[in-house]
């Protein structure tokens, strides 16, 4: 569960390392799934995303237990996710993350 002012993991090849969240969309707190607007608090040298930017992206990890009807339970260490375009497509080519069902489906939905 992530709110506002919390510090989120940039988990994909798009420059930005480290970012905190200034904007929530549509609820007051965020999980796995949510679209969020960040500030870009690190990056890597040579890239286009510049610090102090502000970027959307989507929250694919959340330091939170998920039960399934089936039985399997989710669990994330840290919190992550993968940055946005201005046409909410995905910004990088690579998402450097464990694939589950849930992420793949959240990804081919932005694709």
């Amino acid at each position: 569960m992530l709110s506002k002012e919390s510090k989120i993991k940039i988990i994909d090849n798009s420059g930005a390392t480290l970012g905190a969240i200034v904007h929530i969309y549509k609820t007051s707190k965020a999980y796995s799934g949510s679209m969020v607007l960040i500030s870009i608090k690190k990056t890597k040298n040579q890239k286009k995303i510049k610090k102090k930017s502000l970027q959307k992206c989507i929250v694919l990890k959340s330091v939170i237990n998920k039960n399934h009807k089936s039985g399997i339970m989710l669990i994330f260490r840290k919190h992550g996710a993968i940055l946005l375009n201005d046409k909410t497509k995905i910004l990088a080519n690579k998402i450097k993350t464990a694939r589950d069902w849930r992420t793949q489906k959240i990804i081919s939905i932005l694709k």
